[in-house]
């Protein structure tokens, strides 16, 4: 059983009533999408098979493409869905500011400010800058306990940056390579 199998199936054993219909993709490897209705709240869930992850949308949607949250598992996902279906939650786009992302966790600023060992004051600059050290964004990250990652995004290619977000993370120093000598040298 797939995991979009597994999930729908879970779904309709937790929440009686609700119409689950998989859009499956014709090549059985990508990914595919679970529809969800219940009464007049809606779903959708994007499976990915690359990153093994579920991506949630409550309808309507943003309009944007993109999952607003994302799930590792089965079973964090349904708790999520029926928040959304039963109780007409409705999911939160992943773009926020620094200070949206800290309210959303429940956290005031003096509570972080304490944890990073900071002045209340401090903390409020830095949530209202444009331009932060990466090491300083990654410890309020992980002073909201969560773990920065940083991406680039190609044309074709989605690619995590390590360098920047782990601490203590060598640079690869490339080997210089020796100049070529000209034919007419030798």
């Amino acid at each position: 059983m797939n995991p979009l199998e597994e999930l729908k199936r879970e779904i309709e054993s937790k929440i009686p009533g609700v119409k689950a219909v998989i859009d499956a993709p014709r090549d059985p490897r990508a990914g595919g999408f679970l529809d969800l209705h219940l009464d007049d709240h809606g779903a959708v869930v994007e499976w990915s098979p690359r990153e093994k992850r579920f991506g949630v949308s409550s309808l309507p949607g943003t309009g944007f493409g993109g999952a607003d949250e994302a799930y590792d598992d089965v079973a964090s996902t349904v708790l999520r869905l029926v928040e959304i279906l039963k109780e007409g939650q409705h999911t939160d786009p992943k773009e926020l500011l620094l200070n949206d992302l800290r309210d959303k966790m429940g956290i005031s600023q003096e509570e972080l400010a304490k944890t990073l060992n900071l002045r209340q004051p401090t903390l409020s600059k830095m949530e209202r800058r444009r331009d932060v050290l990466i090491s300083t964004l990654r410890k309020i990250v992980e002073g909201l306990g969560g773990k920065l990652e940083i991406a680039a995004r190609f044309p074709r290619a989605l690619v995590q940056l390590v360098q920047f977000t782990e601490p203590g993370r060598a640079v690869r120093k490339r080997a210089r390579r020796k100049p070529s000598r000209l034919k007419a040298d030798r």
